[in-house]
Order: structure tokens, then C-alpha cells, then sequence
């Protein structure tokens, strides 16, 4: 401990936003209409488990697509340029058309870059605006005043301090501790709480200096939360779903529908809709994450209804309370499930290596440089997938590894590769006993998938380890010896209110190490 809390702050850095909190700032910034035109940008690398990770560059291919992603926002912009929108004397005359350009600068740079604008980037904006509208047609007022509008949004829109946001701290002379200003931290709730920008009243607070205690803050949070609940929806569901590594673009995903008759696309989709519908439930119902891992209510529609062995004729999904002895939370349901699957089989060691390092925060082993195959299969006898990988834990060269994660994954074997209950395999009953391993305090024997998501539930190291995952993806990298003392408080916060994830969030967002920084020379802008 000692050590850890004399170890500097995590570095000051500049961290791109995401293509997911681009499509947000758009939608802020120009309206909802706009907002898809971010899908055009690169996808985020996961390199961190997280496509929050903030080693994320600006390739030429970025370059691009952010530039048509800027003209074709700006075009539509311009058609809202009217004068119910602007007033009459924007367009009467040019000198009367720069003074709403000046205007309208400030206002949207300013939400753009979120932060105040200095009076030279004001000066360049115009100068933008000036070659705009230069391009209108000499005798049309309305005209010039549209394309210089939509110059200064297509280049507000393709600026660095647009597209990213710094960490940086105040100007200073010399490398050393520093804290992140008023607006970056601004920036940094406002992205960590909801993906989006920060709205008006968290940059006021921000210009007074309202973000400097904890009460201040753990309001702000609060009240972003509370205030754009769709937007806190759609982050939890994307950070479980990075969590867990659920991702229906998986190749696995194309399951064979030789081994599977049942499967289609439009099942898959079924799935992927089942899933958002039960995080946005869990989100409306108190976001707890022993509830994440154990509810038994599910949602069924037609489509999805057979993989749980029920009929349906709804055409949306409605909540079922399922088979508490088949399903108990996320982690029993098709998503999880045939994310860590084969096309044609389920795989115990992806399921179990998930559990290991997704939930128990532990470092697989590295795989060796030379595995033996697996003695063939004797077809002759059919096994089940149990059977078959039980020779990883059986055969010494791979049982050091093997033993380490199998235990976790044979627990799911009631479930198939698109995750159907099955009690037997190939005529053969299926026996889903497993373990708990490598713990500090959890470790057990569980009967089957559903023991073992109770047991994952309640153990102090699952949620010392969401703590972890969740830190990861807020803050956007892995944590350093600086950062132990302060996971241990956050752990313990989230503990006390009863492990609930919007109190973790606070809990991390006032935290002095949140806005911590070790600046390097010259500092921030």
C-alpha cells in the first residue's frame, strides 16, 4: 500500500473519442438526424479489452472518413439554417450575417470542444467562415451566410480539439503532479457517466469552479445519469457487452446450421435484441450486479422462444420468468453463451477462460509452444464435448494450464453452442459439475452453470474484479501501482451501497486519483 500511494499519478495523455461518443456529440450538437453518420468512421480496436482504450491513433483512412463524415454533417446543417432559426438580420446584410457567424462561433465551438474558446481561435473560425462565404453567390445574403456556417461546422468538425480530449492539466513549466482543469474534468464525467459531451449546466459549473469536491462532482454524475437515461443505457450495455465479450460479428456466430437446424439470422438478431432488452431492464431496475448474474426473468419473443424450450407468438419481447433451475442472469443466456462457442460445438475452455479473466480479473496462462493434439475421436462411441476436453485436465503436459480455467467452463455444459438447455449429448446425460479455481476466497465445487453464476455473484473477488472492468473502461487503460489504494476504496464503496454500478461510477468519479495527472513540460492548452 505504502508503495502504491508513492507512486505517481497515471500520465497526462490526449485520448480520442470513440466512434461511439462521436455519434453522440453529434447528435448534441446538430441533432439525432446526424448523428449516423459517424458508422462511416473506423471501428475502435479493443486492444485494452475495451474500445475505450486510449491508444487509439488517426490512420489516413480515419482522416478520410472523418472528412465526409464533416461535409456531408455540414450539409445537412445547412438546411437548418433558416430564419426561424437564425434572426432576420443574419440575413440582410454580410456585415450583419459575420456579427450571427461571431455568435454562433463561440456558442458551438465552444459545446464542440467543450470548453471556452480563446480569442484567436474565434479569429480562425471566422476566417473559415470568411472563405465560406466567399463561395456564396455574390447577390444572395441568405446564401453567403449558409456556406460560411457550413465551412466553420465542417471544419469545427474535423478540428483535433473536436475529435479529441485532453488530460493534460493547466499549463506548466515543469514535469511533475498536476490535475486535470475544471473542463477536462468536465469532459471526463460527462464521457465516463453517458458517452456524450458535457451539457450545459456541467460546463457552467465547470467555468465557476463547481467541480472541486466530491459532493460537487458526485452530483454532477448523479445528475447526468438521471438526466440522459437512454444515453447511461446504451454505455452500461456496451461496456458489458466488451466485458463479457459478447459480439454477434464473432465468426462464431455462424453457427452450422447442420448441428443447429434452429439457427438463423434472424435469431441471431433475436439475440442481440434479447440481450440490450435485459441490460436496459437491469439498468431500470437498480444496475446491482448480483441481479445481473442471477435474475431468472429473461425476454421472449417468437423468435427467440425455442432456444428455451417455450412457444410464443409476440412479436416484441416480453419479460418471462424462466426455468430457475436452467438460467440464472446474463451468463446463462444465448448471448454469453454462443460468443464463447464453435460454429459447431460448445467450447468449455472459452467459456471457462472467460469466467477467469472477465470476472475473476486472473492472467490465463500463456499457451505452450508445442500442444500435442488431442487423441482422435473414437466415433465409434460417441462422447459428449465434456468427455473430449476432459483429456486437457487428464493428460499432464496440458493439465497446468487446463486446470486452471476447464472447471469454470464445464459448468455450462447444460448449454449448448447457441445456448439451448441440453441434459444430454449424443444419447449421453451431460454432466455440468465444476469449480470454482484460483481464487483468493471463492473457490468451490458447483453443480451445474446456475450454482456457479450464484457463486460468482456473492464472491468478494467478482466484485474486487468488476471494480477493476469497470475502471478499465471508464478511465480507458489498465490500472498502475498508483491506482491499487484508490481500486480498493472504489471496491469498497461499491460493497456498501450494495454493489450497485451507478454508485461505483460515483465512487470512481470522486475519487482524488480520478483527475490525477503527472504532466510533462509545457502541460495542456
Amino acid at each position: 500500500m505504502g508503495a502504491a500511494m508513492q507512486a505517481p499519478p497515471a500520465a497526462a495523455r490526449i485520448r480520442r473519442l470513440t466512434r461511439f461518443e462521436i455519434q453522440n456529440t453529434l447528435a448534441e450538437l446538430l441533432g439525432a438526424a446526424v448523428a449516423p453518420l459517424a458508422s462511416g468512421l473506423e471501428s475502435d480496436s479493443q486492444a485494452l479489452g475495451y474500445s475505450t482504450g486510449a491508444e487509439r491513433g488517426v490512420s489516413p483512412a480515419y482522416v478520410d472518413a472523418l472528412k465526409t463524415m464533416a461535409e456531408a454533417a455540414s450539409a445537412q446543417f445547412r438546411k437548418t439554417i433558416t430564419p426561424p432559426a437564425f434572426g432576420a438580420d443574419c440575413f440582410a446584410s454580410d456585415a450583419g450575417a459575420r456579427l450571427c457567424a461571431d455568435k454562433f462561433v463561440r456558442d458551438f465551438a465552444r459545446r464542440a470542444f467543450r470548453r471556452p474558446l480563446d480569442e484567436r481561435e474565434v479569429t480562425a473560425l471566422l476566417a473559415v467562415y470568411d472563405a465560406g462565404r466567399d463561395t456564396g453567390v455574390d447577390a444572395d445574403v441568405g446564401d453567403r451566410f449558409r456556406s460560411g456556417l457550413e465551412y466553420t461546422v465542417r471544419g469545427v468538425l474535423q478540428a483535433p480539439h473536436f475529435i479529441f480530449r485532453t488530460e493534460l492539466g493547466p499549463v506548466a513549466s515543469a514535469p511533475g503532479p498536476t490535475r486535470l482543469t475544471p473542463f477536462e474534468l468536465a469532459s471526463a464525467l460527462a464521457y465516463g457517466s453517458t458517452a456524450s459531451p458535457p451539457d450545459a449546466m456541467l460546463l457552467a459549473a465547470a467555468e465557476i469552479n463547481q467541480l472541486a469536491t466530491p459532493d460537487q462532482i458526485g452530483a454532477q454524475v448523479r445528475r447526468l445519469i438521471a438526466s440522459r437515461p437512454d444515453r447511461f443505457k446504451l454505455l452500461v450495455g456496451r461496456f458489458v457487452l466488451e466485458w463479457l465479450s459478447i459480439d454477434y460479428d464473432k465468426p462464431t456466430w455462424d453457427k452450422d446450421t447442420r448441428v443447429y437446424p434452429m439457427f438463423r439470422s434472424t435469431l441471431k438478431s433475436a439475440f442481440a435484441q434479447e440481450t440490450q432488452t435485459f441490460l436496459d431492464d437491469w439498468v431500470d431496475t437498480g444496475s446491482a450486479l448480483p441481479a445481473l448474474l442471477t435474475s431468472a426473468n429473461g425476454f421472449v419473443s417468437s423468435v427467440n422462444a425455442p432456444v428455451y424450450g417455450l412457444t410464443s407468438t409476440a412479436t416484441s419481447f416480453q419479460r418471462t420468468a424462466l426455468d430457475p433451475g436452467q438460467r440464472a442472469g446474463i451468463l446463462t443466456q444465448p448471448g454469453f453463451l454462443g460468443s464463447t462457442s464453435h460454429v459447431d460445438a460448445s467450447s468449455p475452455i472459452f467459456r471457462g477462460l472467460a469466467i477467469m479473466s472477465r470476472l475473476l480479473c486472473n492472467t490465463p496462462p500463456p499457451v505452450p509452444a508445442m500442444v500435442p493434439p488431442l487423441p482422435p475421436v473414437d466415433k465409434t462411441a460417441p462422447k459428449t464435448t465434456r468427455q473430449r476436453f476432459e483429456q486437457h485436465t487428464q493428460a499432464a503436459f496440458c493439465a497446468g494450464c487446463h486446470s486452471t480455467f476447464d472447471p469454470m467452463g464445464f459448468a455450462f455444459e447444460n448449454y449448448d453452442a447457441i445456448g439451448a438447455w441440453r441434459a444430454q449429448e449424443n444419447g449421453v446425460p451431460v454432466d455440468a459439475s465444476g469449480a470454482i479455481v484460483g481464487t483468493a476466497t471463492s473457490d468451490g465445487a458447483v453443480a451445474n452453470g446456475v450454482q456457479l453464476a450464484k457463486a460468482l455473484a456473492v464472491s468478494p473477488d467478482v466484485h474486487a474484479c468488476f471494480a477493476r472492468q469497470v475502471f478499465r473502461f471508464e478511465v480507458g487503460r489498465t490500472e498502475t501501482d498508483a491506482d491499487q489504494c484508490a481500486i480498493q476504496q472504489y471496491t469498497r464503496a461499491f460493497t456498501d451501497k450494495g454493489l450497485d454500478l451507478r454508485e461505483l461510477m460515483v465512487a470512481i468519479a470522486t475519487s482524488p486519483a480520478y483527475a490525477a495527472r503527472t504532466a510533462v513540460a509545457g502541460g495542456g492548452p
